[in-house]
């Protein structure tokens, strides 16, 4: 575990910090100098929520589809397979 006499070096404080008081103003200074644009914008919970059910209703729809694509071949399987007994048969 990081102490905070190490912490404070590893963001570079040229003094040691002993109170939260002092933290909250090194922060604040700190975020003077940040510009907006340094952030990363992360949307709401309920977006991420919507995005994730609206992704999740695709993934069903997928899966419906290859499932009827999946019936389809064994028919044609069976189909392929019953013509050539059948023409088997025949010769």
């Amino acid at each position: 575990m990081i102490s905070i006499d190490n912490a404070q070096n590893e963001i570079g404080l040229p003094d040691h910090i002993d109170d939260g008081r002092e933290w909250a103003e090194w922060l604040l200074k700190k975020a003077d100098g940040i510009k907006s644009g340094d952030f990363l914008t992360v949307p709401r919970s309920a977006v991420l929520k919507k995005e994730l059910q609206q992704l999740e209703q695709c993934l069903n729809t997928m899966k419906a589809e290859w499932q009827k694509k999946f019936a389809l071949m064994e028919l044609i399987y069976e189909l392929e397979a019953h013509f050539l007994v059948e023409e088997s048969s025949n010769d």
